[in-house]
């Protein structure tokens, strides 16, 4: 391993020191007898040590070559060389003074919230004596007595309920430690309820419920905020078990300091963060054109570390090894009926009484015949005339799961798959940020920490860590089609910088991919009405499009819609009967899509819940809860929890109403472009509502053109305003950044749960 670290530093370090050596002219032997080229080589090492270390928590591994500590190396050494040359070519004399002194200051901070901030229960109950009073305790609520091994058994399900009549102690913490199973299965997640009588409380006092994890020792501790003497105590435990034991109820325990590097990161990371974006940062001073070698290397950083976050959510999910439902391996199954040349899942037989029942898509009737027979009909599979068939987009089989069939020869895991698209939608949303500046804004003067941060905050609005942590099915779709707008999009605007002299090959790829939007998210081929005033001068006033002299760039538009048009058709009828069907309506769902329809009550409710409904904050962490949907429409909606609407949810987005506030603006290029997108991003909106329901996954279907209105609106308010009026919209943007971020912050503890949840017990 240290032989490896050696090599793999020094090869990163190579790479990135020739190109500069080239550019000033000096011979590579001369920058390899410099002491700075060895000392950079020593911080790579120990950069990459401390790396190890923290990933596999034992030094005895920084020894063992394993596929962890191979894929820390790789990524360590290689963040540490394009950090350094980034430095490198952004840093020069003093400021590179300012940045090591700021960059101390932000990890002796960090240290401090670590040693205090966080570890402050740890400290306040340094002096407190435990007693312990676990064997004192009844138990209520058993199917038996006490077995030898300690454990009780009770019905699944049920309540273990602990009671201790006579405490009279002053209780300053409560420590639980339990051990549950069902069906020999360890039981992970517990939940609490602690009842006392003290001193201002006669009757029993109900504590809120707490979370213990089994995988977070300091999720068993608690501190108790009770008067006096506690006369009586009772512990309720709820979870799915069958068997449980009682290993230690403990009194007055002490929190014990937990220093986490993890946290302390994170901290340091924030703190960093904060430092690079204040708007007195040096870090403006690069402009983003023209777009040069350093532009490309913290363009490449900023992909690197985003995508590096979006790997380290995935790495705690079981989901790369496994699908989250049996029902989720339909693109996997498709492709294997492909390689048999079938259309449909005939690996999977239906049901007789499908066939049978007048309305196969009555979920009520179905679920009875379900019960009566024993029989099961495959959810979420499109069932037509007998037969089961996949209604989601087929261009993710196309690319993805038949290529990794043919390959390996072993079907392709839908968390692998949304890895695999991650990558190419930041690079897309980048590019797309990019070309919008270009043509929107004033490249030679945005500064690059601008066109990052507007990146990151289209690339996170739009859902890249939410996928990363839940890569299920639906996911895949959904992520391919923005890929293929975003790309689209980007292609297009570079394809018409210059009206007068249309580009055909990027005029043809952003086409291509439009019209491959059909063929995995069609809803999303509404955008494609942004041709019109993206090329609006070209066809009207240059006439260099859809005129005989602009035969080839028409060809270049066109023929991508028709090459990939017929084949979708073809599939189509070939399934379903009609090149129009993509078999939607035929789901075996939660009800009846083929009698759903576009009701116009269902409008109102929609539009306020995607789009306005705010956020519901509460007191316990994670503070964020799902919206509780309240509506008077009598009819069928379908809904989950979702976390706010988009515009209560994302202040950003509210700059892309600003072409409809302004006048001024309205009359800039890019007005109507920004406009169609707001509008595009509504219609689908109300579309996704009216079609499916409304869904937390559908919102990054609209999230996409709405925010990039939004970078829109920034690009014309900032175009021509003098420099005191732009720094007023840059606070506002860096507001919004950070409005952005905690919001996302919150979300994803939302999604990771009470187990994780658990794990967050610093302030209570």
């Amino acid at each position: 391993m240290p032989v490896l670290l050696i090599g793999l530093s020094l090869l990163f370090l190579l790479l990135t020191e020739w190109p500069l050596a080239r550019r000033a002219g000096n011979p590579m032997a001369d920058t390899l007898r410099t002491a700075r080229f060895w000392c950079r080589f020593a911080l790579s090492l120990a950069f990459s040590a401390a790396a190890l270390l923290i990933a596999t928590q034992e030094f005895s591994s920084l020894w063992q070559v394993s596929w962890l500590t191979l894929s820390v190396a790789l990524a360590s050494t290689l963040v540490f060389a394009l950090l350094s040359l980034c430095l490198r070519l952004l840093a020069g004399g003093r400021w590179l003074l300012r940045l090591a002194c700021a960059l101390v200051f932000a990890l002796l901070l960090s240290v401090f919230c670590e040693v205090i901030v966080f570890n402050h229960r740890a400290i306040a109950t340094t002096g407190l004596q435990p007693i312990e009073i676990g064997q004192h305790m009844g138990v209520s609520n058993v199917t038996s007595e006490k077995r030898e091994d300690g454990f009780y058994e009770i019905y699944p399900g049920r309540r273990l309920v602990l009671n201790l009549p006579d405490t009279a102690l002053e209780m300053k913490t409560l420590f639980v430690e339990l051990e549950a199973y069902l069906d020999e299965v360890p039981v992970d997640l517990f939940t609490v309820t602690v009842s006392v009588t003290d001193a201002g409380n006669s009757a029993f006092l109900v504590c809120p419920a707490r979370t213990i994890a089994a995988a977070s020792p300091l999720s068993r501790y608690m501190t108790m905020q009770l008067h006096g003497i506690t006369d009586q105590l009772r512990i309720t435990v709820e979870a799915d078990m069958d068997l449980v034991a009682l290993r230690h109820v403990t009194v007055n325990a002490p929190i014990p300091f937990s220093f986490s590097l993890g946290r302390t990161a994170a901290v340091f990371a924030i703190l960093l963060l904060a430092l690079a974006l204040r708007p007195g940062s040096k870090l403006y001073l690069p402009r983003l054109a023209p777009f040069g070698g350093r532009k490309i290397a913290c363009t490449a950083l900023a992909l690197l570390l985003l995508f590096a976050l979006c790997l380290s959510f995935s790495a705690g999910t079981p989901w790369l090894s496994t699908n989250m439902a049996t029902h989720q391996a339909q693109y996997a199954e498709l492709a294997e009926a492909f390689l048999s040349g079938r259309l449909d899942l005939y690996m999977h037989e239906p049901p007789a009484f499908l066939a049978e029942m007048d309305n196969p898509y009555d979920t009520s009737a179905r679920k009875v015949l379900e019960t009566k027979t024993g029989e099961t009909a495959y959810w979420d599979a499109a069932y037509y005339e007998g037969r089961y068939y996949v209604y989601f987009g087929v261009l993710p089989v196309l690319l993805l799961y038949l290529p990794a069939r043919v390959l390996t020869g072993t079907p392709l895991l839908n968390g692998v798959a949304v890895l695999l698209l991650l990558p190419l939608l930041l690079l897309a949303v980048f590019a797309l940020v990019y070309e919008l500046i270009c043509r929107f804004g004033r490249a030679e003067e945005t500064p690059l920490l601008t066109y990052l941060l507007l990146s990151c905050m289209l690339a996170v609005g739009s859902g890249v860590l939410t996928f990363a942590l839940y890569p299920d099915m639906y996911s895949v779709p959904i992520l391919t089609g923005l890929v293929c707008t975003a790309a689209g999009l980007a292609l297009w605007l570079r394809a018409g910088r210059d009206p007068a002299c249309i580009r055909p090959l990027p005029l043809a790829l952003g086409s291509l991919c439009m019209a491959l939007v059909a063929a995995c998210r069609p809803q999303l081929l509404l955008l494609s009405l942004l041709s019109l005033p993206l090329f609006f001068d070209a066809v009207v006033r240059k006439r260099t499009l859809f005129s005989r002299r602009g035969l080839w760039h028409t060809l270049a538009a066109c023929l991508p819609y028709v090459a990939v048009a017929l084949p979708i058709m073809w599939y189509n009828a070939a399934r379903f009967g009609s090149p129009f069907d993509f078999g939607a309506n035929y789901n075996l769902t939660t009800n009846d899509m083929t009698l759903r329809g576009y009701e116009v009550g269902r409008i109102g409710l929609s539009f306020f819940t995607y789009l306005l409904q705010p956020p519901v904050i509460t007191g316990k962490f994670p503070f964020l809860q799902p919206v509780k949907l309240e509506t008077a429409y009598m009819g069928v909606t379908i809904a989950e929890g979702t976390y706010g609407g988009l515009f209560a949810a994302y202040p950003f987005s509210w700059l892309s109403l600003l072409p409809l506030l302004f006048r001024d603006l309205r009359k800039k290029p890019g007005a109507t472009t920004g406009l169609l997108l707001l509008a595009g991003g509504i219609l689908l909106a109300l579309f996704d509502a009216q079609g499916a329901g409304i869904l937390q996954r559908y919102y990054a279907d609209f999230l996409l053109p709405i925010l990039a209105s939004a970078i829109i609106g920034y690009l014309l308010a900032t175009r021509d305003a003098p420099p005191a009026h732009r720094r007023y919209w840059h606070h506002a943007l860096l507001f919004s950044a950070l409005c952005l971020g905690i919001y996302e912050v919150l979300l994803l503890f939302t999604y990771l749960g009470p187990a994780l949840g658990a794990a967050i017990t610093f302030w209570g």
